[in-house]
């Protein structure tokens, strides 16, 4: 056997079968625009990290039947989806706007896991 055919064996040895893996998808989809669809029903995927113009925010993705779907942070956001395990299947939905005990603007949603 010449080398490059015993180097390309031995990755395959070392790293297991190429079909074994399974590409990561980095990207965090289509922004959930919550006033114009005001339901999002998937599953969540995991998360990822975004630069805004707030600053740093984490991203929770939602994989629907119509794609994955980027929902980002804000501290109900991130109330909501504590305690939801990847994999899980979930609904949120837009309830409008509030405010908060410091009488600030706010966007209410509700969570629901099955």
């Amino acid at each position: 056997m010449n080398f490059e055919k015993q180097m390309e064996q031995d990755v395959k040895d070392t790293l297991g079968a190429t079909d074994e893996w399974k590409e990561k998808n980095t990207s965090y989809g289509e922004i959930w625009k919550f006033k114009e669809n005001k339901t999002l029903v998937g599953v969540f995927t995991g998360t990822s990290n975004a630069n805004t113009k707030y600053g740093p925010k984490i991203v929770y993705n939602v994989e629907t039947k119509n794609g994955v779907f980027a929902v980002f942070e804000t501290a109900q956001i991130r109330k909501g989806f504590e305690g939801i395990e990847v994999g899980e299947e979930l609904k949120i939905v837009y309830q409008g706007k509030g405010t908060t005990k410091n009488g600030q603007p706010v966007n209410l949603f509700k969570f629901y896991t099955k």
